[in-house]
């Protein structure tokens, strides 16, 4: 099973001296059957003694623990955090460093299986299908507080005795190891494992862990864990190890993501040409013909497309043109109509002079009565008739009467000579 994993320790924003220690070792080849060691270890006891308290327990557990080759994993981690308790408090006696300590969380991964124990407030938490799971139990007022009742986890939070651990390495002479309630854990392909200070813990939620540290590799996610605790303050020193089950399948510095797959439709695929002699192919397409070709098909008719776009005003342009074309057809007609209403078609005139000459004359209807009257005077200088002319109608060629004229004579004076 492949197993990757990064520490990182900091010192933080406020602290001058960084009193943490971390260690992360692959097993060696003559250390293979205890597997790898991961150690995170938050010195106190003042100026330098929590940084040599830290040092010293972890060159003391690598020590026991990969020396180690009679007891089980889990029964040599346990002896080498005793052992480490033992060394950190007689050199506190010797060099006169009173109260100097640490606290320890170490897993030590064999094959598929990870046994953890732990002392103090130092954490480790599984990440496993999208969810983090603390798997120690802090050694401190706060929690033991929680545990009988007396405050609530949000009140934990913000308790002025927060940081007060009842359990360290190398404050007493003894110190009790608590063995992880599910340790050996079985890990699973995929699973991440987060071990942390308290000064990660102390600006850094759960929740927010587990955001910055799913789908990054663990080298991404133990840098984002380091700054974002400085973000938030970083008060304390702040130390991770971030390690993977399985392949790491991202580079450093990237987050998982997936862009949308767009699937497009493949063309229907072109049918291979058959042979002519080949009874099932298809009819040839006929080749399209020139439009002067008598035996060429009628264009087939297809609806027009729905105007869009420039394609819109040209199609307004072109019915405003037929309705002026309209317009003025229409204008055009009643124009011809009011000439031929105004001068009909010719008819003909017939008068009867008084010197009983039939007079026949071709005249439109508006001219009829003074070209009857011209028709039948006479000469001059001879007797007159004032003809009276009266219409009837006889059919012309448009359907409307025709006036036919019959002139009525007065008698007139006759001149004396």
């Amino acid at each position: 099973m492949e197993f990757t994993f990064v520490a990182r320790t900091d010192t933080g924003r406020v602290r001058t001296l960084n009193e943490d220690a971390i260690l992360a070792e692959h097993a060696a080849a003559s250390t293979a059957p205890r597997g790898d060691l991961l150690v995170v270890a938050d010195g106190m006891g003042g100026h330098q003694s929590g940084e040599v308290a830290s040092q010293q327990a972890i060159a003391t557990i690598r020590e026991r623990y990969f020396g180690n080759a009679v007891d089980s994993p889990i029964e040599a981690l346990v002896a080498a955090i005793e052992a480490a308790n033992r060394t950190v408090y007689q050199r506190a006696q010797q060099e006169g460093r009173q109260g100097m300590g640490t606290t320890v969380v170490a897993a030590a991964r064999i094959d598929d299986r990870l046994h953890i124990a732990h002392v103090g407030d130092s954490r480790l938490y599984l990440i496993r299908g999208g969810q983090i799971q603390r798997l120690t139990h802090d050694h401190s007022l706060v929690e033991e507080q929680i545990a009988a009742g007396i405050i609530t986890p949000e009140e934990a939070e913000h308790h002025p005795h927060r940081n007060v651990i009842s359990r360290s390495v190398g404050t007493l002479p003894e110190v009790e190891v608590e063995v992880a309630p599910k340790s050996p854990l079985i890990l699973h392909e995929g699973d991440r494992l987060v071990i942390c200070s308290d000064g990660l813990t102390e600006h850094i939620k759960p929740s927010k862990i587990l955001k910055l540290v799913d789908q990054r590799t663990p080298d991404a996610a133990a840098d984002e864990l380091i700054r974002a605790a400085n973000a938030a303050g970083g008060s304390d020193n702040i130390s991770v190890i971030v390690a993977q089950v399985g392949e790491v399948g991202l580079s450093s510095n990237t987050t998982l993501t997936t862009a949308p797959i767009v699937e497009e439709t493949p063309p229907p695929p072109t049918p291979a040409p058959r042979s002519p002699d080949d009874p099932t192919a298809p009819p040839p397409t006929p080749a399209p013909r020139s439009p002067d070709d008598p035996t060429a098909p009628l264009p087939r008719a297809t609806a027009p497309a729905a105007a869009t776009g420039p394609g819109l005003p040209i199609a307004l342009l072109g019915i405003l043109a037929a309705l002026v074309a309209v317009a003025i057809i229409v204008l055009i007609a009643v124009d011809l109509v009011d000439q031929i209403s105004d001068d009909p078609a010719p008819i003909v005139v017939t008068a009867t002079s008084p010197n009983n000459l039939i007079v026949t004359v071709t005249v439109s209807s508006r001219d009829a009565t003074a070209t009857a009257e011209a028709a039948v005077a006479g000469p001059e200088g001879y007797p007159q008739e004032t003809p009276q002319v009266e219409t009837t109608g006889s059919p012309s060629a448009t359907g409307t009467p025709a006036p036919t004229f019959t002139p009525i004579t007065t008698p007139q004076p006759t001149p004396t000579p």
